[in-house]
């Protein structure tokens, strides 16, 4: 099973640069949608990687397919560089020597 990554320019690149190869930017849940649709119905992908500020507006639609798929595929909502208290990017791209 593959793993797929949607979210801002610079979650995704990070996600590209470790070898993960369906990558989609977006900048909102609305814009996401149809990618993230896509995904949670191929049985290739087993893990999505969403950021976590899209985590309500996308929902819906990752609760449709839920057990469809006999559990796949996992949802994991992360910190993007939207900020917040739990976004840790910057220390990320220091211990990767890129900043």
């Amino acid at each position: 099973m593959r793993i797929a990554v949607l979210g801002d320019p610079r979650m995704v690149r990070g996600f590209a640069l470790a070898g993960i190869k369906d990558v989609f930017v977006a900048q909102d849940p609305p814009s996401a949608r149809e990618t993230l649709v896509k995904w949670l119905h191929d049985p290739a992908i087993g893990i999505i990687v969403i950021p976590a500020r899209f985590w309500s507006g996308l929902q819906g639609d990752i609760r449709s397919v839920e057990g469809s798929r006999g559990g796949y595929p996992v949802i994991l909502a992360l910190p993007d560089s939207s900020g917040g208290a739990d976004y840790a990017g910057e220390d990320y791209l220091k211990m990767a020597g890129l900043e």
